[in-house]
């Protein structure tokens, strides 16, 4: 998507690109990871390798140790056939504590070892060497939707949502 992204830039409808590219590094010809998926992709992205190596191979996978369906969430008829309670836990804990490889070292990992801080947002892949607590909501507890005690690995500046906030004021 080279020329056109060269001409929304001359255009002058992209200006953050142009910043991030007259800063940064531009290549023209880099291919994506397939399937581009925002799980596989940011997986790609934050592990520097393919689905090959870091295993989130889509939005929808099988599983064949657990031989299931996996599904990150892509519609509501899946989400009530496959059921909220398995689609929450690949999503908030099974992605990126069992689903990603083990075998290959996220960015966070990476600069933690370096002693360097680094954090996620709201971010579906944020792996790292920190364990982090989960501010399990009541009601899905009650609901038998999610464990009371939920942790996760997770960068040592780790907020998602209200499951996971940096200050304790961001809460409501």
């Amino acid at each position: 998507m080279h020329l056109p992204l060269q001409e929304a830039i001359r255009k002058g409808r992209a200006p953050a690109l142009r910043f991030f590219m007259e800063r940064g590094q531009y290549i023209p010809d880099v291919v994506s990871s397939f399937p581009t998926m925002s799980v596989t992709v940011d997986s790609s992205l934050l592990t520097g390798t393919y689905p090959d190596r870091h295993r989130v191979p889509g939005l929808v996978w099988y599983d064949e140790t657990e031989k299931r369906i996996v599904n990150y969430g892509n519609g509501k008829r899946e989400l009530l056939k496959i059921g909220i309670k398995q689609i929450l836990l690949d999503n908030l804990y099974r992605l990126n504590n069992e689903h990603l490889s083990q075998d290959v070292q996220m960015i966070h990992e990476e600069l933690a070892f370096h002693k360097i801080p680094s954090g996620s947002i709201n971010g579906l892949i944020y792996h790292g060497s920190f364990l982090q607590p989960f501010n399990v909501p009541k009601l899905t507890v009650w609901l038998k939707l999610l464990p009371e005690k939920l942790r996760t690995h997770g960068p040592l500046l780790f907020s998602f949502g209200v499951l996971a906030c940096l200050y304790s004021e961001n809460r409501y």
